[in-house]
């Protein structure tokens, strides 16, 4: 049976009460169920969030990731019943969401309402025209220059930038200004940015922020451009977990971890919680 959106009763979650939940959660996360996520920290009945569960397809979904998707739609100011109307948000990868948002607010987007967030491909695939005729970008907004600007090094942003007419697709653009930053930033030839492209095709959408913070922790690591490029997956990394891999597990079972992940890259893009499954930490 469909429940309408108007049964649902959202409550108003206070901020003790959701530090107090997310506390009890993480503590209790292989005791919780995922209906009772939603209903504490969605507003929801056990009833109805049993039945949303179900038929959203989030029963089997971690609990960890459950709760990290829902904060982060409510810290960017999402609320609670349009979160419960676009599941997608809850089933993509909390992290996933999160860069696409990054990526989307750096080209110009200005209006990202949940239905655009949790359909960032199809939207970030659209021409920039339809996008300002829509009002999801500003009439004004050079998707372009709005990308370059969040470059940290200005004199690569000018190098790189290159204006395109309204009736480019925004990802085009994205694609385009990404491509000549690599070039710039990694004395990278053509032929490395379509390899690095056709191997690794999720750092395409990738944030310029996330780009250049996973540049900036190789380089941290004594990678030079052309071991990153060679593995290209330390581009299309989530930065938190490597931060958190360097700075929680800095030594494990012995073994210096930056040692280690020099011999083994790989080693930074594993998830955290499964160095802790491993460990047994």
């Amino acid at each position: 049976m469909f429940i309408p959106k108007n049964s649902f009763s959202i409550n108003v979650i206070s901020s003790n009460t959701y530090l107090r939940v997310v506390s009890h959660i993480k503590r209790y996360s292989t005791d919780i169920a995922n209906h009772e996520v939603i209903s504490d920290l969605l507003g929801i009945s056990i009833q109805e969030a049993m039945y949303y569960v179900e038929k959203r397809r989030l029963k089997n979904k971690e609990t960890q990731s459950l709760i990290k998707s829902i904060q982060y739609c409510q810290s960017i100011g999402f609320k609670n019943d349009d979160i419960l109307w676009c599941p997608m948000l809850l089933t993509q990868h909390p992290l996933t969401v999160e860069h696409h948002y990054l990526a989307m607010k750096e080209g110009g987007f200005s209006n990202i309402e949940p239905i655009i967030l949790a359909r960032a491909i199809h939207f970030m695939k659209k021409e920039v025209l339809n996008l300002k005729k829509c009002a999801i970008i500003m009439d004004k907004t050079d998707v372009a220059r709005s990308l370059v600007e969040h470059i940290e090094n200005k004199e690569i942003a000018e190098k790189v930038y290159e204006r395109h007419d309204d009736y480019t697709p925004w990802n085009i653009v994205h694609m385009n200004i990404l491509k000549s930053f690599l070039k710039w930033r990694l004395n990278a030839g053509e032929d490395d940015i379509v390899k690095l492209f056709t191997v690794h095709r999720m750092i395409i959408n990738k944030s310029f922020r996330i780009i250049q913070e996973n540049i900036a922790i190789a380089e941290e690591l004594g990678f030079n451009s052309d071991k990153i490029l060679k593995n290209g997956f330390l581009l299309n990394n989530y930065p938190t977990y490597a931060r958190t891999i360097l700075e929680d597990f800095s030594n494990l079972a012995g073994a210096d971890m930056k040692r280690a992940i020099k011999h083994h890259p790989k080693l930074l893009t594993r998830p955290p919680r499964n160095i802790i499954k491993i460990y047994g930490i």
